[in-house]
């Protein structure tokens, strides 16, 4: 009996150890209260072109140096154009709903070629980085060639 108390305690202290070391390593999991949601909507006319749309919140994230690469694709997304959706609101000084900006994104190969069709494979979210306080709330209107 004491034999499996041992095995028992030994099995949540390393899962605890585990948890810890991926918690110190990567932090929390993100919820929708500290990641803006990001996601690739394609619409009917842009099917068939090399713009794709980009809609997420920017108060405290933007796009990684404008650019994401997808690892292992061959597709990259360059922000091309901003457009303010809506303003920040506020009660009592907390942000209950932040910056939007739409990017207008062109899609890319990895020598920076345009792919004028483009398939579902690409529909992926995009990779976005937590900026803290570092508030994205002036976008360029352009993004310069790389």
């Amino acid at each position: 009996m004491r034999n499996r108390v041992l095995k028992r305690k030994w099995i949540v202290m390393t899962v605890a150890a585990v948890f810890l070391a991926v918690f110190a390593f990567y932090g929390l999991p993100p919820t929708s209260a500290n990641h803006a949601p990001a996601y690739l909507r394609i619409d009917e006319d842009a099917k068939d072109s090399n713009f794709v749309t980009w809609v997420g919140l920017a108060d405290h994230y933007e796009v990684i140096s404008h650019r994401a690469l997808f690892s292992g694709g061959s597709y990259q997304f360059v922000a091309e154009e901003f457009y303010l959706v809506s303003e920040p609101r506020f009660e009592e000084g907390n942000i209950l709903e932040g910056l939007t900006y739409q990017y207008r994104v062109r899609v890319v190969d990895k020598d920076g070629a345009p792919i004028s069709r483009w398939s579902r494979s690409v529909k992926r979210t995009l990779d976005i980085q937590d900026y803290g306080d570092n508030v994205f709330t002036n976008p360029p209107t352009a993004v310069p060639e790389p």
